[in-house]
């Protein structure tokens, strides 16, 4: 709400700015892309989303394991850190 007295917005209540719009626009660009790329190639382009979608899988899948191995090597690591200041 806006204050007439100051003509400044009241910011004390605002309301969440948390939203899926750009989430969507980005999955529908994406399938979009898909769609083009294997109307255009055919079954290669599957090939090409495939293997596409395989590196991206392999690169995901290391960096959630290595994630959290240096997660667990963090917390030994602050564990170790309290234990010897003790």
């Amino acid at each position: 709400m806006a204050d007439a007295g100051r003509g400044k917005p009241d910011f004390s209540q605002r309301r969440p700015t948390g939203s899926l719009l750009p989430v969507i626009v980005v999955a529908g660009c994406v399938v979009a892309l898909g769609v083009v790329v294997v109307s255009c190639a055919g079954a290669a382009g599957i090939f090409a989303l495939v293997a596409i979608g395989g590196v991206i899988g392999f690169v995901a899948l290391h960096y959630l394991l290595w994630g959290a191995w240096l997660g667990n090597k963090l917390r030994q690591s602050r564990e170790a850190d309290r234990e010897a200041d003790e």
